[in-house]
């Protein structure tokens, strides 16, 4: 009897941890961080940025899966890919140093537009007078301070200038959450003389009048398009995930719902411009 009553109490002790293993093993913790309107994770647009919507369409693609959503800052997110924690996020710029930690997807997961230089009107003719200036000639100049968010990537051509100058006094770093939003208004308070970012961001992190003060400069060094890829963390578990989202983006990143994520947040003079490299170039990029 006692024999019956120990192997009982064997096999219901597996079955109370065979689930809870498997549980935490099909597990993904989906990363969002706050850059808005690519991510907007708080006020009345929550979970209405790109991004946002684009995990949400992923996880009802994925239902072999449990799924938790958790927010962090860019540091944080690239420490939990390092330790190898079952996490992905639905978009970053590819870059060598975040392919040590993770797997990228094969396919893109987001296109968005050129960077450009944002500065004060005001200050516009210390630029000079053209409407594209040179990244590297401007962090060359030391009178000129630049703002930038540590781990954020502007693209591999920006990146690679950036690095050269990075430890330069008249660079000024801002960590944290609000990263962005936080550079812009030190801009408009003259605490850095310029930055790097997506024109039309700022039409949703900024006033109007706060806006007509700004004026928008191309970088010469720069290509006309950002992609985003997905990632998880570069284990097997990752590099499973990571096929299974590849295969998601190939079935909806050609779908109108799919583009309507990105262009929601753009501006209306410009989405000509955006379906055509939406269609021509994103949707036949495969890596």
């Amino acid at each position: 009897m006692n024999i019956f009553i120990k192997l009982f109490m064997a096999a219901f002790s597996l079955l109370l941890l065979f689930p809870y293993r498997l549980t935490a093993a099909e597990t993904i913790e989906w990363i969002i961080v706050d850059y808005p309107p690519i991510y907007i994770n708080e006020g009345p647009d929550k979970g209405e940025g790109i991004l946002n919507k684009i995990t949400e369409l992923a996880i009802k693609n994925l239902p072999e899966y449990q799924h938790k959503i958790s927010v962090a800052n860019i540091n944080r997110t690239m420490l939990d890919f390092e330790q190898g924690k079952c996490v992905c996020t639905m978009g970053m710029i590819k870059t060598g140093e975040r392919e040590k930690a993770a797997y990228f997807s094969t396919v893109p997961s987001i296109l968005l537009s050129k960077n450009k230089i944002i500065v004060r009107k005001e200050d516009r003719r210390l630029f000079g007078d053209s409407d594209s200036v040179s990244l590297e000639k401007l962090m060359q100049d030391k009178s000129l301070r630049l703002g930038l968010t540590s781990n954020i990537s502007h693209g591999k051509e920006a990146d690679a200038i950036i690095d050269k100058y990075k430890s330069e006094a008249n660079i000024l770093y801002r960590k944290g959450t609000g990263v962005l939003e936080g550079l812009l208004q030190m801009l408009l308070m003259k605490r850095i003389d310029y930055l790097i970012t997506l024109p039309w961001m700022t039409e949703y992190l900024l006033k109007p009048q706060e806006r007509e003060q700004l004026s928008f400069l191309a970088i010469k060094e720069c290509p006309e398009i950002i992609i985003y890829h997905s990632l998880c963390a570069k284990t097997e578990w990752g590099q499973n995930v990571i096929r299974k989202i590849d295969a998601f983006l190939l079935k909806e990143r050609a779908t109108p719902l799919y583009r309507s994520y990105m262009e929601r947040w753009m501006p209306k003079d410009t989405l000509a411009d955006f379906r055509l490299m939406y269609d021509t170039e994103f949707l036949k990029t495969k890596q």
